[in-house]
């Protein structure tokens, strides 16, 4: 099973696999119950069910499964190919300053590796070191700069330097593209809890993000199946590449958000 969180394909999938742990008097009190809140079905689903049975078998669901995942950025058709070839990298951040200035010699010197250094540690950037970012909901999109204008912390570091006014030089001709990723569950799970794990979570109460979103969706279906949801805030956090054979496929968007979302096949969010 592939989970598109955008899409409510997987949740009779979750269902089924849920089974008897929820039981149909349950569904029915959610599905006449009266929610102020999302997330408010899926506790009384937990409260109404055995909660660490629910929570275990949605975990074994998750690493059963792969999942859709989505990586905003800006590029040229040059470092286009390159990805295609060697899939997704981790920032690096000296290796980003060196490239930087060596693709645009006109501001290397105001960009000295010294001043670079200085701004990242003033700006407090330097916890992007190693890290590789992607999304699990299409549909955020168009809350996400970074897709139509480029990496943040390069027009960061330029900002840093007093060279905001030549951010859009960082662009190279390039334009906005979605990489579609297919990964594993186990991996989703790790990327959305970096620098704790699982285990450790559950041992403590603490509801792991993925199982918490896909039962929020879960529940709140069973309560109502034509709510429509506008996507899910929810960082992906890897420290190593993702290979070029996750991708799925790649989305070169047009100009203005709208008509970008139009093209990825996606109504935009009511504004």
């Amino acid at each position: 099973m592939i989970i598109d969180f955008d899409s409510n394909d997987w949740i009779p999938h979750l269902d089924a696999a849920l089974g008897d742990l929820v039981e149909p008097s349950v569904k029915e009190a959610i599905r006449g119950g009266t929610f102020e809140y999302i997330d408010d079905a899926r506790r009384f689903l937990l409260s109404s069910s055995d909660p660490v049975a629910i929570i275990e078998r949605t975990l074994d669901w998750i690493k059963s499964c792969e999942v859709m995942a989505y990586h905003g950025t800006y590029l040229n058709d040059e470092r286009l190919a390159a990805l295609e070839m060697e899939g997704l990298r981790q920032l690096v951040i000296a290796n980003r300053i060196a490239e930087i200035r060596a693709r645009h010699p006109e501001i290397a010197k105001a960009l000295s590796f010294e001043r670079a250094a200085e701004i990242v540690q003033a700006d407090m950037l330097g916890g992007r070191d190693g890290q590789l970012h992607a999304t699990i909901s299409l549909k955020m999109f168009d809350e996400y700069d970074y897709a139509t204008d480029g990496s943040e912390f390069d027009r960061r570091l330029l900002e840093g330097a007093g060279l905001g006014h030549l951010i859009d030089i960082l662009k190279d001709g390039g334009r906005s593209r979605i990489i579609h990723l297919k990964i594993s569950g186990a991996m989703a799970l790790d990327a959305m809890h970096p620098h704790v794990d699982i285990e450790s979570l559950l041992a403590k109460g603490d509801l792991p993000n993925f199982v918490k979103e896909v039962l929020d969706v879960y529940a709140y279906h069973l309560h109502d199946p034509s709510y429509e949801r506008r996507g899910e805030d929810s960082c992906l956090m890897f420290y190593h590449p993702i290979p070029a054979t996750a991708i799925q496929r790649i989305v070169t968007m047009g100009h203005g958000l709208r008509p970008r979302l139009a093209a990825a096949g996606l109504q935009p969010r009511p504004s």
